[in-house]
């Protein structure tokens, strides 16, 4: 069956920011010092370094921080949060909290990053200034909309009105995204509209919500500080972004094999309108 040409994302095209970059990062337990020696090395990376920067460190644990963040790395914001959600929550919460506020891309992380040498490698060969959605997790994972699961047990069964909340229809096949770590532009973060960030942000924290109780968790273990839907909330970011393509499945690398010979930018992510 051949591809079907990209849909064309709602974006905010208007909107303007005075910042290039923000980098968000979601901590909990991670040893601060690598923290700030993660941020060092990527902030290193030569296409990060032309852009003015600024760092937003969410941090979850349960004791006070005897190593201050803030005085190791510029421009540094340090916000302490209550640990629940996980990371979905942290970006929710930056997302809605800061709208008005956004930089012109945002990268969101994890304090302990997967394979950060493939993904020093993926920003290095595939951030551009028109990026929209560029996942720096492993890619390639597409699930049927009506049955979606994955080789980890995932499965989620109300993946179809999830993403009929963005796309007000239904989906044969998404696109699946993993790690929580990805660049989105404040465009795509914008042309969706913030009740559908409130939506989700208030299934994770209110424990009376339909995300916290039967008959959704089919007796499956859930916590307020591991909730059940987080993690379909870490395979949902391409769709909340309007980048559920499927032909980046089949023609986006791994991280570590790096670009295609003949490979296009697009590969791997969804391009903003220019």
């Amino acid at each position: 069956m051949p591809l079907q040409p990209r849909s064309v994302p709602i974006t905010d095209s208007v909107y303007q920011s005075q910042f290039d970059l923000d980098i968000v990062i979601s901590m909990y337990n991670e040893e601060p010092a690598s923290v700030v020696e993660m941020l060092t090395d990527l902030k290193a990376l030569p296409i990060i370094q032309r852009r003015s920067t600024r760092i937003f460190i969410y941090y979850k644990g349960a004791s006070d921080l005897t190593f201050n963040l803030e005085h190791h790395l510029e421009n540094t914001r340090l916000i302490h949060r209550p640990n629940i959600g996980r990371e979905g929550e942290t970006y929710l919460y930056h997302i809605l909290s800061r709208r008005d506020n956004l930089a012109t891309h945002t990268l969101f992380l994890q304090a302990h990053v997967h394979n950060p040498w493939e993904m020093h490698r993926r920003i290095d060969q595939y951030f551009v200034p028109s990026t929209g959605m560029l996942s720096l997790g492993f890619s390639g994972y597409t699930c049927d909309c009506g049955n979606c699961f994955d080789r980890w047990r995932w499965r989620e069964d109300r993946f179809q009105s999830l993403y009929a909340d963005v796309y007000n229809t239904t989906c044969s096949t998404a696109l699946l995204s993993y790690k929580g770590q990805f660049i989105a532009s404040a465009q795509r973060l914008r042309g969706i509209d913030a009740t559908v960030y409130q939506r989700l942000h208030d299934a994770l924290v209110d424990p009376e919500s339909w995300a916290h109780t039967e008959p959704y968790l089919q007796g499956r273990p859930d916590e307020m500080s591991a909730p059940l839907f987080g993690f379909t909330l870490e395979r949902l970011w391409s769709v909340l972004l309007q980048c559920s393509e499927l032909d980046i499945a089949l023609k986006c690398p791994t991280n570590l094999s790096g670009k295609r010979i003949e490979g296009d930018v697009s590969d791997c992510q969804c391009l903003d309108p220019t």
